[in-house]
């Protein structure tokens, strides 16, 4: 007893100081930019790729601080998918569509587990979870589509609520990157299995040709790849490509939906 007191104690102390006194920022060091120019170029076999944003940043979701950080989850996701793919030709001038339907970031706060503190509101962490859906859709030259899936990803960290603005930015920063670069996995996985655009002359698409964004991030690699996965991947209703009808004068493409479960795709 005597022993779980002392350690209150010295929690409570350290806590105590910790909320008179706040980190200080990082002297004269800019916040990274997520660019995931580190990531190699993909060339996939298609004429074009379009990025659309259709998440709404001011929707339903409760405390949603998407729009507090400088850089917003989707503007994260579009950087990544804008700098990881580029068109390569193939399938005459198809088209690739990326869509982010979600990128919410919400928030809540979380007490402390021991109750003298929790009631006195110290040592209290702030939890994010960012929410992925990006949809992404195969069109031919007649705008017809080919095959189509749903990705979603969802992942959480805790902050301590005693970082300073700067020093939350760039916790913040690490957390979206690892988050995006466990997500790519499974993505670059299925543009390949499923849709059939990556060319098997390319460079392993999974190896990184440089350091990471953010120096968070850089020290939890391991082999090119987070070390530390902790999110949750699936892909939804993929469907198979299937060629157009002989007979029809039209060239229509017709797709076939697989079963609704979803395909949960857990990270190695």
């Amino acid at each position: 007893m005597k022993m779980i007191l002392k350690k209150l104690f010295i929690i409570l102390a350290f806590t105590t100081l910790s909320a008179c006194t706040v980190i200080p920022d990082p002297a004269g060091q800019p916040q990274a930019q997520l660019t995931f120019a580190h990531m190699n170029k993909l060339a996939l076999l298609v004429e074009k790729i379009n990025i659309i944003d259709r998440n709404n940043a001011m929707g339903d979701v409760t405390d949603d601080k998407s729009l507090y950080f400088t850089t917003s989850p989707a503007k994260a996701m579009k950087n990544y998918l804008g700098n990881r793919f580029m068109a390569d030709g193939g399938y005459e001038t198809g088209t690739l569509e990326f869509t982010i339907e979600e990128a919410t970031l919400p928030y809540k706060r979380v007490a402390s587990e021991f109750k003298i503190m929790s009631a006195m509101k110290l040592d209290e962490k702030e939890e994010y979870t960012v929410n992925y859906r990006v949809k992404i859709v195969l069109k031919d030259n007649m705008g017809q589509e080919r095959i189509k899936t749903t990705m979603r990803y969802t992942k959480s960290r805790e902050f301590n609520r005693s970082l300073s603005i700067a020093a939350l930015e760039t916790a913040y920063l690490a957390f979206i990157e690892e988050a995006i670069t466990e997500m790519d996995k499974g993505l670059v996985q299925s543009l390949g299995d499923n849709f059939k655009l990556i060319s098997p002359n390319q460079p392993d698409p999974m190896q990184m040709n440089r350091g990471f964004d953010t120096p968070e991030s850089s020290s939890k690699v391991y082999n090119g790849q987070i070390d530390n996965s902790d999110g949750y991947f699936e892909q939804l209703n993929p469907q198979p490509l299937i060629a157009p009808t002989a007979s029809s004068s039209d060239t229509a493409i017709q797709t076939e939906d697989l079963p609704a479960a979803s395909s949960p795709m857990p990270l190695q």
